[in-house]
This record gives C-alpha cells, structure tokens and sequence, in this order.
C-alpha cells in the first residue's frame, strides 16, 4: 500500500507499514470515533456520566478544521488529539511517523516524532557507512 497525499491540514502519507500522522488529522473524523467507540456506553463515567449523545453533539458542533485541540479535550473530558513519540517520550508532537501494525495483543505500532526520526536515520546512514568503510 502506498499512497502519497500533499500533507495539508492532517492528510496521512502512506508508505506500507509506514504513516505520518499529523495531529490536525486525528480531529477530521473525532465525532464519528468517538461516537463508535462509546456506542455501548449511554454516559461517560469520567466526565460527572455526561450521556455519551452529548459530547458526540458537542464535537459534531466543532469546526474540525479550526477548532482547538482543547476544544475537543474539554467537550470529550481526555485528551483524544494527543500524538506521544515512543522514542523520547515528547507529548504534543505535530506529526509522528506511526511504524508498524495496528495494535493488537502481540504487536503494537511505534510513534515516532520527526526530530527522533531525524536521529535514527543520521544513525543508519553513519552506520552504513562505517559499514561500507569497513569499521564496522
């Protein structure tokens, strides 16, 4: 699979196993997630059991194109937009390169932002070419 998109306002790029994820595309569709993943819920029990209708009214209310992540975090009670690297640790990051498959009970994909992504790839190449120097 792989798909090019023009990363404009939280467009995926798509190289097999490999994504960037920019954290204005995890608010697009966060209505219609929400809404699925509490469809068995009929409150939420960490928001005072606010019915789950209402925050699904309260983010369909949002402009997603310009709405503030704290937006969604005060109508959702948690913060859904956050995009954690899993190298350093930085919460908050922009755009993560997501690597790997979506998890399940063996696997899970690894978050990587683009500053250690920058880090791991001057290692591969300074390690490929002490390898092809023959210091390796």
């Amino acid at each position: 699979m792989v798909e090019q998109v023009i990363p404009d306002a939280g467009k995926l790029v798509e190289l097999d196993r490999v994504v960037l994820i920019h954290r204005r595309a995890t608010v697009a569709d966060i209505a219609e997630r929400f809404a699925r993943n509490y469809a068995h819920y009929k409150t939420a029990p960490w928001k005072n059991d606010e019915p789950i209708a209402s925050i699904v009214q309260k983010l369909k209310a949002l402009d997603v194109a310009t709405c503030d992540y704290s937006e969604i975090k005060e109508a959702i009670g948690t913060d859904w937009t956050n995009l954690d690297c899993d190298i350093c640790g930085k919460s908050d990051c922009e755009t993560v390169a997501r690597i790997g498959d979506e998890p399940d009970y063996e696997a899970r994909w690894q978050d990587i932002c683009l500053p250690c992504l920058t880090k791991l790839g001057a290692w591969a190449e300074s390690s490929d070419t002490a390898k092809s120097e023959g210091e390796v």
